[in-house]
């Protein structure tokens, strides 16, 4: 009996990866195989530049720092959950 594939239905896996695991047992990937990925992480290197800069974490204040300290951590967040939804060989659950 043939299987058959059900529409709007995908395995989970990217076509197009941008990044691979380090390890087999890591959870998701930090390595740029393709220029999606490294484009990616010079864009989260730059944002944290320009936000460093603009906030002059050196010479501010606490309050100042501490908005820095949230861009940061956005730009981290949201680099890691494209890293995990674009790494080679990792199953997304939907």
């Amino acid at each position: 009996m043939v299987k058959r594939k059900r529409l709007g239905k995908s395995r989970g896996v990217p076509k197009d990866p941008w990044f691979k695991r380090r390890i087999p047992s890591d959870k998701w990937g930090i390595i740029p195989i393709n220029y999606k990925g490294v484009f990616s992480f010079v864009i989260l290197i730059l944002i944290n530049i320009f936000a460093s800069w603009h906030f002059d974490i050196m010479n501010a204040p606490w309050s100042e720092v501490n908005k820095y300290l949230i861009v940061f951590l956005l730009s981290l967040f949201v680099f890691i959950e494209v890293a995990k939804n674009n790494t080679k060989g990792l199953l997304r659950l939907r």
